[in-house]
Order: structure tokens, then C-alpha cells, then sequence
């Protein structure tokens, strides 16, 4: 048993001498992967905000879901980047003290003065590897520290979300929220909510304060049981050996200022940006040609947003119009056709029924028995007009190939405009607080007749 346990610690040494070379390897080969991969949630993003639709706790934990990805992608990425650069400068050390062991600031002929600063202000080699060895493992670790504590962070916000959510949701179906039992059981809930976040806080102050209420007896007691409860719904437990091994190696302030600067960036750095274009108003969408509502223009992979005509010149008295289906628009589509109940979910899909004792599996697609009923639905929910005239025209239900956006396709009649600039308005409804429709801005095309 001594000896199987000396082979493992030696093995183990072993490992650890030599760990920069898989620590040179995971770098290089995760940062060509993590470039790739914001990309990809950035699409993915992108596909959530234009193809789905949830209750807002659900949307809200999905995209915070999403961006915690990217900015962990972004953290790991710039680290790592470091990290090499670091292991590439001890490589380089380590070659130079292969050919000069040692520094011999006597020979250089300075003053004896300044020779007795260098001597007690520049470090041997062998000091510097072991900097540059230390601080290249630590940055190491450190970033996947950084990244697990941001998905904690997420883990804890997402917990209370869908807390808040499904109980409340759940009160709905059960009790009226204006009836005396409603108000005190929904006031419950917000107090629940409340001391949950001041638990959250006290426990982010003592991770971030390297274990504050854990130095003083009494105060531990008390911690330890939030400790555990919110350990556990952060899976703080995956990373707590790395985080305590570091306070234990390093100097608590230096941990301190290292882990209070990334979560300064985490929180930060979506609030500013640097940017010259000082007379290029943010809000110019009123005077501004986008490139998104043009077939020709537009970016391979972009997605249409709002609709879309072929060109920015037209010619000819025909001018094709699509016109996207937004799935955030399902409530307010229902209240305007509230005689019509399509066939399909508003969510998931199954083809798999059990009737009368039969198991079916078949495609989920849904026959929808009134489809005319769901265009007449789509049709009175906006309204066009170009310039100012507003156009009776008619629609078709219309999957485009940009990527295959779903939507409404109508055919413009030009022939009566006159040749040069004009605007196509597009408005939908919208519901007010006292749940009465209006109109508002969708999207606004210009072209030019030729």
C-alpha cells in the first residue's frame, strides 16, 4: 500500500513538472475553439431573440443563459491568450538560462552604486522561471475559477427566476390575485424573494471578501447552513478546492483585487463602449437605410427582422413585400382573433397520441383546419401603406429563402407611383394598459422607382 500510494505521489510530481506542456496545448487548442464559439452564441442569440417566445422569467433565464456563454467565452479567451504569451516567455527564459546560468553584474562595469541597486532589484533566472512557472499554472486555474463563479452567479438568479415564477404561476391557476389570500400569499412570495437575495448577497460578500463571516465563531454558526443551501444550488462545491487552494498559495489581498476587477469587467463592460462617431446618432433608425430590409443587400447569414423587398431600386409596376411573423406577437394575435383557436401549440409539438387504446407515432406537424382564418388573423394585425397612402392588398402565407424566415407576401402595385424616392410604412398592433389596441412603428423600407 506505501508503495502504491509513493508511485502515485511520484507520478503525480511528475505531472505537475510537466503540466505546461498540456497547459500550452489546452490553450492554444481552446482559443481557436472559444473564437469559434462566441460566434456561435452570438447566433444563437440572435435565433432566440427572432424565433422564440416564452413567459418572461423563462426568456429572461434563457438569454442571461446565453450571454453568461459569451461573456465566460470572452474571459476564458483573453486568458488564455495570457497564459500563453507567459509560457511562451518562461520557454524563452528557460532557453536563455540553458547558455547563461547566472548574471554577473560585476562584469558590466556600472558604478558601484547603481551595480548594488541592480543586485538587490533584478532577480536571478532561476527567481523569474519560478515566477513566470507559478504565475502561468495560477492564471490557469484562476481563469476557470472566474468562469465557474459567473455560472454560479447564473445558477442562483436562474433558482430565483423560476421560483418566482412557478409559484406564482401557480397561484394563478389556484387563487384570485386581487382576493385577500391572493395578496398575502403573492406578499409572501416577494419577502421570500427579498431575503433570498439578501442571503445571495452576504454569501457573494463572503466569497468575494475571501471568508469573512467564516473568521469569527459565532458568525460561522449561523453562516455555515447558507453556506450549504446556496452551495449547493450554485454547485459552488465544483470549484471551491481550486478557490481555496488559491487563498491558501497567494496573498488574500492580491486575490481580493484580482477577483473584485473581473467581476467589475463581468458587470461593466455591456455598459460602455468607445465610440468616434459622434455625429452618428444611436437612435437614427428614422433617417437610416438598413441593409436587413433588402434581399440583395443583406448578409448571407443575417436573419430578416421585420420584412423585406428584393431591391432598394425598382423597376417595373410589381414590388414583392415579406413581411416576418414575430412568435412575441402570439398574445396579441389571440386577443385580436378571439373567435379563432389554431390547431397547433403555442410551444411544443408531438406527434405521439394514445387514442382508444392505440399508440400513434407520427410528424408533428399540425393540420390546421381554418388556415384562412390564421391569415385574416395576420392580415388585420398590420397595416401598410406607402408613402401616405394606405394599401388594401392581399397575403399569402410565405416561408423565405433568406433562412427560412416565416411570414406574409403581398405584391406591391407601383405603377402609379412616380419615378424616384418612397417609403413603405408597416405598423402592428399593440394593447395599452387599459387593453385597447394601437398602432405602432414595425418597419419602414425606402426605395426608388426607376
Amino acid at each position: 500500500m506505501e508503495e502504491k500510494k509513493q508511485h502515485v505521489g511520484d507520478w503525480l510530481e511528475k505531472l505537475q513538472r510537466e503540466s505546461w506542456n498540456l497547459e500550452l496545448l489546452v490553450s492554444g487548442f481552446s482559443i481557436f475553439l472559444l473564437i469559434q464559439a462566441s460566434e456561435g452564441m452570438l447566433w444563437v442569440l440572435d435565433y432566440v431573440n427572432l424565433h422564440i417566445a416564452l413567459s418572461g422569467n423563462m426568456e429572461g433565464v434563457m438569454r442571461t443563459f446565453i450571454i453568461t456563454l459569451i461573456l465566460a467565452s470572452w474571459v476564458l479567451t483573453f486568458n488564455l491568450i495570457v497564459h500563453v504569451f507567459l509560457r511562451g516567455f518562461w520557454i524563452g527564459t528557460v532557453g536563455l538560462r540553458s547558455v547563461q546560468g547566472s548574471i554577473d553584474l560585476d562584469k558590466l562595469g556600472y558604478s558601484e552604486y547603481f551595480t548594488k541597486k541592480l543586485k538587490t532589484r533584478v532577480p536571478s533566472l532561476d527567481n523569474m522561471l519560478e515566477r513566470l512557472d507559478t504565475l502561468s499554472s495560477v492564471i490557469f486555474a484562476f481563469t476557470f475559477l472566474v468562469v465557474f463563479m459567473m455560472f454560479s452567479m447564473f445558477l442562483f438568479f436562474s433558482a430565483l427566476s423560476l421560483f418566482t415564477y412557478v409559484f406564482i404561476f401557480g397561484l394563478s391557476e389556484l387563487i384570485s390575485s386581487e382576493s385577500d389570500l391572493g395578496i398575502m400569499l403573492f406578499n409572501v412570495v416577494k419577502i421570500s424573494v427579498l431575503f433570498s437575495l439578501f442571503l445571495g448577497l452576504i454569501y457573494f460578500i463572503d466569497t468575494l471578501s475571501l471568508g469573512f463571516f467564516k473568521r469569527y465563531n459565532w458568525i460561522s454558526k449561523i453562516y455555515f447552513p447558507i453556506y450549504r443551501v446556496i452551495g449547493v444550488i450554485t454547485m459552488a462545491g465544483i470549484y471551491r478546492s481550486i478557490y481555496y487552494s488559491l487563498i491558501n498559495r497567494f496573498s488574500k489581498n492580491k486575490i481580493r483585487l484580482a477577483l473584485g476587477v473581473y467581476l467589475i469587467m463581468f458587470f461593466l463592460i455591456p455598459f460602455f463602449k468607445f465610440d468616434q462617431y459622434i455625429f452618428y446618432p444611436d437612435n437614427s433608425s428614422e433617417f437610416e437605410i438598413s441593409s436587413n430590409v433588402y434581399d440583395d443587400m443583406r448578409k448571407e447569414d443575417k436573419y430578416i427582422r421585420t420584412a423585406s423587398i428584393p431591391s432598394q431600386f425598382v423597376k417595373g409596376d410589381l414590388l414583392p413585400l415579406f413581411i416576418r411573423y414575430q412568435v412575441r406577437d402570439n398574445a396579441i394575435l389571440g386577443k385580436i382573433c378571439e373567435d379563432f383557436k389554431p390547431e397547433k401549440n403555442d410551444g411544443f409539438n408531438s406527434g405521439i397520441s394514445y387514442k382508444n387504446g392505440n399508440f400513434k407515432l407520427g410528424d408533428p406537424n399540425t393540420n390546421e383546419k381554418n388556415p384562412d382564418k390564421a391569415l385574416e388573423c395576420l392580415k388585420n394585425f398590420y397595416s401598410i401603406s406607402i408613402d401616405s397612402i394606405l394599401m388594401d392588398i392581399e397575403f399569402y402565407f410565405y416561408t423565405h429563402p433568406n433562412r427560412e424566415e416565416r411570414g406574409i407576401f403581398t405584391m406591391l402595385q407601383t405603377d402609379s407611383l412616380d419615378t424616384g424616392k418612397h417609403d413603405i410604412f408597416i405598423k402592428k398592433k399593440k394593447l395599452n394598459e387599459e387593453e385597447e389596441f394601437y398602432e405602432e412603428d414595425f418597419s419602414r423600407i425606402t426605395f426608388w422607382k426607376e
